[in-house]
């Protein structure tokens, strides 16, 4: 992976099912020198989500605040999380999520973006 300083910032987003392979990722991810790593705890493709990665983690904050510890942990470069308001319309949680993230002593509120849909709720039209 290259990039060139006039494309900066940049960022590489990482998501994945373990603490472990999101700390290693994140290693790797730094060593190509981005400017922040996002984690993508919001992706709602069944192939990821199945596999407990992306969207899955709504159902799973307390994996969810471990994974942003440990990547926070293990680099140097700020981290920043993508997530949704929630798993589905009757769960929206978002405040928990976030806060989740805050106490575990890794996420400055800034620096979370929020997809304004739950994970399997309806897509906006003519987008």
């Amino acid at each position: 992976m290259k990039f060139g300083e006039d494309e900066r910032p940049i960022g590489i987003q990482i998501f994945g099912d373990s603490v472990e392979s999101m700390r290693k990722a994140a290693i790797i991810a730094e060593s190509r020198q981005p400017d922040f790593i996002d984690l993508n705890f919001g992706c709602p493709v069944k192939k990821v989500v199945v596999r407990g990665g992306g969207a899955a983690l709504l159902n799973d904050l307390p994996k969810m605040a471990a994974m942003t510890e440990a990547v926070v942990k293990a680099v140097m470069i700020p981290v920043t999380a993508k997530t949704r308001l929630g798993w589905d319309d009757a769960s929206r949680n978002i405040m928990e999520i976030a806060e989740g993230c805050r106490m575990q002593g890794s996420l400055p509120s800034a620096s979370m973006a929020v997809r304004g849909l739950s994970s399997m709720g309806a897509r906006p039209t003519g987008h």
